[in-house]
């Protein structure tokens, strides 16, 4: 379940941004969204006091409004400092600043919390959106955001086929033979993938050499060092690495029999 709680956007676009906020949770494949808007920003405070862990995972917060007063900085400080103590007594909320003014970016940065230009279009709000979301341990499916050159992308882990290494990147294989070229290199990600913890043993995901980090749970057939996947793809595993993994992929699918027979077992009993 993933509950956002939105204050004060205008009523042209409360319905937009409510649809927007549930299309980028279900791209991050929350099942179950929730929206919940605060319609005054000039009520902020009794607002924020209803803004509490366990209500809401994801408050976003419009700061612009029609009248022009209203839209400096000195206007918008009292807020920020109310945005500020929220932060502070709710660190577990992800905060979102949102406006159509990007000098409001300096606010969020100061305030350490996210910033979303709502003239952005769906795919700002999507790569804004995507850390938060791949971070707050509510999806359904383990995720990890990942950044490319030019955006944020929220990867389901149990959809990686194989991480190859490029001189541009790492490239990570998706269903579809859908490709995402990362910022960084091939080990910092396979630290980043091993440091998740609540990975579940269906999305075994190991190095293949200095070139590949490769799913288990993907891999179609196998055989001379080749490896095929689910979606058809095949790579060759470097000679000195081959019993390694066709030791790792052989037990793998062992424990997963196991399992599986372990389960039917308790249902028949």
């Amino acid at each position: 379940m993933m509950r956002f709680a939105t204050v004060d956007p205008s009523p042209a676009d409360r319905g937009g941004l409510r649809d927007a906020l549930r299309r980028c949770a279900a791209d991050a494949h929350y099942r179950s969204v929730g929206v919940t808007v605060f319609a005054s920003i000039d009520k902020l405070a009794q607002a924020l006091e209803c803004l509490r862990p366990g209500y809401f995972d994801v408050a976003v917060i419009c700061v612009d409004k029609p009248r022009p007063a209203l839209n400096d900085a000195t206007s918008r400080k009292p807020i920020l400092q109310q945005i500020a103590a929220l932060h502070r007594a709710h660190p577990d909320i992800a905060l979102v600043l949102a406006s159509r003014d990007t000098t409001a970016t300096m606010d969020a940065y100061d305030l350490g919390i996210y910033f979303l230009l709502l003239s952005g279009g769906f795919e700002g709000m999507r790569a804004t959106l995507a850390e938060p979301l791949a971070h707050l341990g509510w999806s359904d499916r383990a995720c990890l955001a990942v950044r490319s050159a030019s955006r944020v992308d929220n990867i389901a882990i149990e959809d990686i086929q194989f991480v190859e290494s490029s001189k541009r990147g790492p490239i990570i294989h998706l269903p579809g033979k859908r490709t995402v070229v990362v910022r960084g290199t091939l080990k910092g990600l396979y630290e980043r993938l091993a440091e998740r913890n609540d990975l579940p043993e269906t999305e075994p995901l190991i190095m293949a050499g200095s070139s590949f980090i490769v799913n288990l749970d993907n891999v179609l057939a196998s055989g001379k060092g080749a490896l095929v996947f689910a979606d058809g793809e095949t790579i060759i595993i470097p000679v000195r690495k081959r019993k390694d993994i066709e030791d790792a992929l052989e037990a793998y699918q062992t424990g997963k029999t196991d399992i599986f027979t372990t389960a039917e077992h308790q249902r028949a009993s």
